[in-house]
C-alpha cells in the first residue's frame, strides 16, 4: 500500500482495505519524536515483515537510522527488574542485538545520545480478533499488542487481581 498523503506532519496512520485490494489486511505507521540526551518507553505494536532490532531500527520503515551510540533496553524474561542493553553502531547492534525480538505489545526503553532529536518510525500489520497480551506475575513493561488509545480495563480490557500496581510513563 502507498499513501502520497502520509508526509513528514502526520504521526499515524491505519489503512483497512477489503480483501482483494492492495493489502489484505490492516497496516499502518507511527512516528515518535525521541527528544535529545533523553531515554524514552516505546513499545512495538506491529507485525512488521521482521520484528528483530535489526529488521525495526536498520533502517526504520521511512529509510532513516538512530544516530550511532543509541541505545535499546529490553527486559529479561527472568522475572526481575532486569534489562540487557543493546548500542547500535551505525552498521549494527553490540551483543547479539540484531537478532533481538521486540514482539508486539512488549515495551522496552530508547536513548538518543545525539543533541538532535529523531524520529522513531514503526510500521506494519495491525493483528485483528481477539487478542491479549499476558502479563507475567513480575513487574514488566507492556502495552496493547494494537495501536490503541483507551482506559485499562474499559477499552483495552485489562483484568485487574489483587496486589497489582500500574505506572503510567
Amino acid at each position: 500500500c502507498s499513501d502520497p498523503g502520509a508526509g513528514s506532519g502526520v504521526t499515524a496512520r491505519f489503512y483497512r482495505l477489503q480483501q482483494g485490494g492492495p493489502c489484505s489486511r490492516p497496516t499502518g505507521f507511527i512516528r515518535r519524536q525521541l527528544n535529545a540526551g533523553w531515554l524514552d518507553l516505546f513499545a512495538n505494536q506491529f507485525d512488521a515483515p521482521v520484528n528483530t532490532l535489526k529488521g525495526l531500527f536498520s533502517p526504520m520503515p521511512d529509510g532513516t537510522y538512530l544516530p550511532s551510540g543509541a541505545q535499546v533496553s529490553v527486559q529479561r524474561s527472568n522475572g526481575t527488574w532486569t534489562f540487557d542493553t543493546y548500542t547500535w553502531d551505525g552498521s549494527s547492534w553490540s551483543s547479539g542485538g540484531d537478532a533481538v525480538t521486540l514482539s508486539p505489545g512488549q515495551g522496552f526503553w530508547i536513548y538518543n545520545p545525539s543533541s538532535n532529536p529523531v524520529t522513531v518510525t514503526f510500521a506494519g500489520l495491525v493483528r485483528q480478533g481477539s487478542l491479549s497480551n499476558a502479563i507475567p506475575g513480575y513487574e514488566a513493561i507492556y502495552s496493547s499488542v494494537v495501536p490503541q488509545a483507551g482506559r485499562l480495563q474499559n477499552d483495552l480490557g485489562y483484568q485487574p487481581h489483587y496486589g497489582d500496581y500500574v505506572y503510567l510513563y
